[in-house]
């Protein structure tokens, strides 16, 4: 290949470091301390392997299986084998959302605001742009890999060996890599960084799906994920290191494959084209709801499928939780709790679950607006007779009543497969209360997005950051006991869990009270402000 198409590459390596000098160091930091303080926290908390065993029969569950893999350790579950099995997992999957949404920053995104153009006109190679950020994410991965493993070591715990302790971090930056040249092949077919997003994070939803369904039946299924291979590399019990030589060569292969599709296509072009369009619009795109409908059609089916997924593969757990629930062994542990009361425990879990993954389409639609009006789109719109109120009460409300039906979806996914696998019937106005609570913990985020776009859009990304503490501390309640006001700090923790507790009214009231004022100070400020572009 021609030495010309890489001219400049080193350049090109240094500005991406330069760009997200900050980013970088903090997601690999923050990775390494909570996996450090993590394992520190284990070895203090379970000082005898009794206290271990204890655990590791509490683990022994399909549900907890889905979500955190398997593990064949939990006969000898030491800190180690521990570590492996609740962290692993979970771990590799925010890896790869953070490599995904820094892949595609700096390729389709960069491309489709013209920094690409820009950038290509200055003497560079055609394919410096894809091989540098390829080469950043091959770095930053490495780098993780090799603090993870020092991380590890420094504690001097007996199970948390060195050879552990280095795969542990391969796989990771394995994991990292293959998501990152991922993205890189699906940005060369995606015209613009909404569909590369969409699509890797819907192969990396589907691949912890595919690992889940593997995890609780026969294992099969999860070889044909790489959150699988994930699960199977066993850290602190066998050490497979196969699982790292998949990942690893996989990510060569989208590498290269990524440079050739590169160099097949035109700047701003995609390899699979946009459909033609029609000569003259349709009367529904001509009025302001039809065309943000339009414009959100895409992202709301793809939602739409993702989320009646998500709930029907928590609703095929619900045989194999009658069954675990009934065993000896968790009658034992458990004597003072009735199995109805762990069903519906367990029915509170998943659809917290559920409505924090919901959130992620309605923030998304109000996010569309920031980048319509970055792009000065807006604008055009604006100068017209569509009003700013309008506008923005257009994406305001079709994120609330989405928000809404995502919610109702996901529940008609666990519901209508529960009761084909579940020998008593699940009664649907559980699910259904247990759902539609969740409604006022969504629209906070909701109206903290249009008080965010009404003072300063550039801020909006902040609402991840609340929405991923969210599930961190939701998702990790059970394994962690958190001080009160760590918990407070998310509004999921002010919802009731329905069936298992009394529905109270006063703390949803205050949550939509809250909300509407976040909304009520966006609108206003909204008015008030000039736009950004």
């Amino acid at each position: 290949m021609n030495k010309s198409y890489f001219h400049h590459l080193g350049v090109s390596l240094l500005l991406i470091f330069k760009v997200d000098k900050i980013r970088i160091p903090a997601w690999i930091l923050t990775t390494v301390l909570i996996i450090v303080a993590t394992a520190a926290s284990f070895s203090s908390l379970f000082q005898s392997e009794e206290e271990r065993q204890i655990m590791a029969e509490s683990m022994k569950n399909p549900a907890v299986t889905a979500i955190v893999g398997f593990s064949s350790g939990l006969e000898g579950y030491s800190d180690g084998a521990m570590l492996s099995h609740q962290m692993l997992l979970i771990t590799a999957f925010i890896i790869g959302l953070i490599s995904i949404l820094f892949v595609a920053k700096h390729t389709r995104a960069d491309e489709e605001e013209g920094r690409l153009e820009l950038f290509r006109s200055l003497p560079v190679g055609r394919l410096t742009n894809v091989t540098s950020t390829l080469l950043a994410a091959f770095i930053q991965n490495i780098l993780l890999a090799i603090l993870m493993t020092l991380g590890l070591m420094s504690l001097q715990i007996e199970s948390i060996d060195w050879q552990g302790s280095v795969l542990f971090g391969s796989v990771l930056a394995g994991t990292g890599l293959f998501f990152s040249t991922l993205t890189a092949v699906l940005a060369q077919l995606n015209e613009n960084s909404r569909g590369t997003i969409s699509f890797s994070f819907m192969i990396l939803g589907l691949s912890y799906l595919v690992r889940a369904v593997g995890d609780v039946s026969d294992g099969s299924w999860s070889m044909l994920s790489p959150l699988g291979w994930v699960v199977h590399a066993e850290v602190f019990v066998i050490n497979n290191w196969n699982p790292v030589w998949l990942l690893f060569g996989f990510s060569m292969i989208f590498s290269i494959l990524s440079i050739i599709l590169n160099l097949k296509r035109d700047l701003g072009s995609s390899l699979i084209a946009a459909k033609q369009g029609k000569a003259t619009a349709s009367t529904f795109i001509t009025s302001s709801w039809g065309f943000v409908l339009r414009l959100q059609r895409t992202q709301l089916l793809v939602w739409l499928l993702v989320m009646y997924v998500m709930g029907a593969s928590y609703g095929a757990l619900f045989g194999e939780l009658e069954f675990f629930f009934s065993s000896d062994v968790m009658q034992q542990m458990l004597a003072s709790q009735q199995e109805a009361d762990m069903m519906s425990s367990f029915v509170s879990l998943i659809m917290s679950l559920n409505a924090m993954v919901a959130t992620i389409p309605a923030i998304l639609i109000l996010m569309r607006l920031q980048k319509e009006e970055r792009g000065g789109r807006s604008e055009h719109l604006l100068i017209r007779t569509v009003s700013r109120n309008k506008w923005l009460g257009i994406h305001f409300i079709l994120s609330l009543v989405s928000s809404f039906i995502f919610l109702i979806v996901s529940k008609i996914g666990v519901w209508s497969i529960a009761i084909l696998v579940m020998n008593d019937t699940l009664s649907f106005s559980h699910i259904w209360e247990a759902t539609v609570v969740f409604v006022p913990a969504i629209w906070i985020f909701v109206g903290l997005a249009v008080l965010l776009f009404g003072y300063r859009p550039q801020l909006m990304n902040a609402i991840w950051v609340l929405l991923g503490y969210s599930f961190f501390i939701i998702y990790f309640e059970g394994f962690f006991q958190f001080p009160t006001w760590m918990e407070k700090l998310t509004p999921f923790s002010y919802i009731p869990q329905l069936p298992l507790e009394e529905l109270k009214l006063g703390s949803l009231i205050v949550l939509t009270a809250i909300s509407s004022l976040f909304i009520i100070l966006g609108f206003i400020n909204y008015n008030r402000r000039d736009l950004i572009g």
